[in-house]
């Protein structure tokens, strides 16, 4: 299956769920800003996006991307990112296109630190307002169950190529591997399932 297929099933898989889940008004409601940080996209979507914010994909790829030293993924160049506009409220230029890694919020996926073999791990962030509005509750065991078999899902398209752009961000954005006796308990994410 093509890349751009499989973005696809990706981003209506995590739509259904997120839906369900009200998503939409948990990132309205809440204060953190989860689009301050670094993007990168599958190659696929660099196309996508161009077309979203009308301009030929040459033009995209000179002025709003950027390929990282290894010449592997592509990166938004701009921190924050360009398509967001705190100023007016939240607000997503490109919402329904947006690349997956953004789509996927709150919900991450957290390297093991393990030196024989690397493990995946899908977290729900701590810092999400779903989490902070449902901790504790009855409600929180039936989100915590639908990311789960969201996640499930997600792991049936999840390849090694994707698995690939997810290493190549976290080490461009130098994010730390997490050590395995960390990863039940700490207050960063609650752990949902591991990938694949």
């Amino acid at each position: 299956m093509a890349e751009i297929e499989k973005l696809k099933i990706l981003a209506q898989t995590i739509d259904k769920y997120y839906k369900e889940l009200a998503m939409a008004n948990y990132c309205k409601n809440c204060e953190y800003n989860c689009c301050r940080g670094g993007i990168w996209l599958c190659y696929s979507e660099e196309k996508e996006l161009a077309k979203t914010i009308n301009i030929h994909e040459s033009y995209f790829i000179d002025n709003f991307s950027r390929v990282n030293k290894n010449e592997s993924m592509k990166l938004i160049n701009d921190l924050p990112c360009p398509y967001y506009n705190s100023s007016i409220g939240k607000n997503c230029f490109i919402y329904d296109k947006r690349p997956l890694v953004c789509r996927l919020i709150p919900v991450d996926l957290i390297r093991i630190k393990d030196p024989k073999n690397k493990r995946y791990f899908w977290v729900l962030k701590k810092y999400c307002l779903l989490y902070r509005k449902s901790y504790g509750t009855a409600q929180f065991d039936e989100i915590t169950k639908t990311l789960r078999k969201m996640t499930n899902e997600l792991n049936e398209y999840i390849d090694d190529e994707f698995i690939l752009y997810f290493d190549r961000a976290s080490d461009i954005y130098f994010l730390d591997d997490v050590s395995e006796n960390t990863l039940y308990e700490n207050d960063e994410y609650i752990l949902l399932n591991e990938v694949r």
